[in-house]
């Protein structure tokens, strides 16, 4: 009950809407509907939320995109057995679709494919209970994607081989330290 209090009067201090403590039901019960609560909300921030990075695309690495793919492919099965009305499947499976698209493009526009996956996170928060390689997968796609984007927001001094030849050893030791 605590962990609800703390994280419903948080998502009320930073205006997040659609978070409150369920009262009705066993203390299991309520939990279980404040998680579904809680993955909306968090579906509906990333769906919102505006790419800090410059032009918003990034040009994935082909083991990461191969291995997003294979994610998606897992959450696509995932769907296929969750007991969903029809079309709530048919939508999800649009949106994964877009996403596949997304991440096929030779630069990956990172905020679009994160707003076409937040739905079809939430459809799999929403009717699994018991299966979480759905939000594994999920999750490790953000994950990635996340990875991408920070390489590619804060690129660091990458040297060629000819020129790590060319850089200087380091300096001998000056003191020798405890035999």
């Amino acid at each position: 009950m605590r962990y609800m209090d703390l994280i419903a009067t948080l998502a009320a201090e930073h205006k997040v809407g659609g978070i409150q403590v369920p009262s009705n039901g066993t203390l299991d019960d309520r939990l279980a509907q404040f998680e579904i609560l809680t993955e909306r909300a968090k579906a509906k921030i990333w769906s919102t939320g505006l790419p800090e990075y410059p032009l918003g695309r990034v040009r994935l690495a082909n083991d990461v995109k191969s291995t997003i793919l294979s994610l998606a492919a897992e959450i696509e099965q995932q769907l296929d057995g969750l007991e969903v009305c029809e079309r709530r499947r048919t939508l999800a499976h649009k949106r994964l679709e877009a996403f596949r698209k997304e991440i096929n493009q030779p630069q990956t526009r990172v905020g679009a494919a994160l707003q076409q996956l937040a739905p079809v996170a939430t459809v799999l928060a929403m009717a699994t209970t018991t299966l979480a390689q759905g939000l594994d997968a999920a999750a490790e796609i953000q994950r990635l994607l996340g990875a991408e984007q920070l390489e590619a927001s804060q690129p660091e001094l990458r040297l060629t081989e000819e020129e790590k030849k060319l850089l200087l050893p380091p300096p001998p030791k000056q003191i020798e330290g405890p035999k």
